[in-house]
């Protein structure tokens, strides 16, 4: 269920992050080349390493971009780049043969070998199991795309399941079997389901993997594009922030929020209006509206 009503269980606090301005591209812009090097080093110079280099090359630095500026860029994005995917607007129905090798491409067997947390070799037998999982078998001739909003932070997955693979005995670093991720309020359509149910084969804008159908609530289109176009809104800046915890809500309680993700705000909440039999908040939190699947809202 998409909670987008605006009764008092629809909301939750959330404590605000410090905000601060994080110029990463500092680190990842080339840089100068030195002689002694080889030519496939390229190395910051020492002035780039520091935000004011950058800050100092723009224009008008404390300028936000405005609205209609920002959606010509997504547009142009959607527009040169294949990797990224406007699903909003998706079709009615989707050719299945398409939806299927969508989902083999992704899902493809291992031709090297791999190792699992333990060290040891993945067994051949483990292997059939997720391919089995993917139940291309059942995809039909035409798929109708359901779509859904992430609730939590989820893992987005090569196969359905939650088997871990490394290169190389004793190095768990590098799971080769994690394609990606979703964030709370990620919209996503669901174009197939694993064997036993537990799994959606999900394209979201930036990516198409396997995610966990616990993690995925699911609603109309016109529910889960207008959430993410509510107005106003807040966007986390800091590294994180959380939801204050609530053992009524176990859904809402304590989520955490990582940094970019946004949510819409109830800027007329009143101050001393309880939220989920929970005091009124402080100076420093806001109500907010957050996307939950009913079967998860229960103690």
């Amino acid at each position: 269920m998409i909670e987008a009503g605006s009764a008092p269980h629809a909301t939750s606090h959330l404590r605000r992050m410090a905000t601060g301005l994080l110029l990463a591209v500092a680190t990842l812009v080339a840089g100068q080349v030195r002689a002694d090097d080889a030519v496939d080093r390229i190395l910051p110079s020492r002035e780039q390493l520091d935000p004011a280099h950058w800050i100092a090359r723009a224009a008008d630095a404390e300028a936000a971009a405005p609205p209609d500026a920002i959606a010509a860029q997504n547009a142009r994005l959607v527009a040169l780049d294949d990797s990224v995917e406007d699903i909003a607007a998706l079709p009615v129905e989707l050719n299945g043969a398409a939806v299927a090798a969508r989902i083999r491409a992704l899902s493809t067997r291992p031709t090297r070998t791999l190792y699992d947390e333990r060290g040891e070799i993945i067994p051949s037998a483990d292997l059939d199991a997720l391919l089995a999982a993917t139940a291309l078998q059942r995809v039909p001739a035409t798929v109708a795309p359901r779509f859904g909003l992430a609730v939590r932070r989820t893992a987005l997955r090569t196969f359905p399941g939650a088997l871990r693979a490394f290169s190389t005995p004793g190095d768990t670093d590098i799971d080769r079997f994690q394609e990606s991720a979703l964030f709370p309020g990620d919209a996503v359509a669901a174009l197939h389901a694993s064997a036993d149910g537990e799994w959606l084969f999900v394209a979201s804008d930036r990516y198409s993997a396997w995610a966990r159908a616990a993690d995925i609530a699911l609603g109309t289109r016109e529910a889960v594009f207008g959430y993410g176009r509510r107005e106003p809104a807040l966007v986390v800046t800091g590294a994180t922030a959380r939801t204050v915890f609530n053992p009524q809500r176990p859904a809402l309680s304590a989520l955490q929020l990582d940094m970019g993700v946004r949510v819409p705000r109830l800027a007329d909440w009143p101050a001393q209006r309880a939220v989920d039999g929970q005091s009124a908040w402080r100076e420093r939190e806001a109500a907010v509206r957050i996307a939950y699947r009913q079967l998860d809202d229960m103690p």
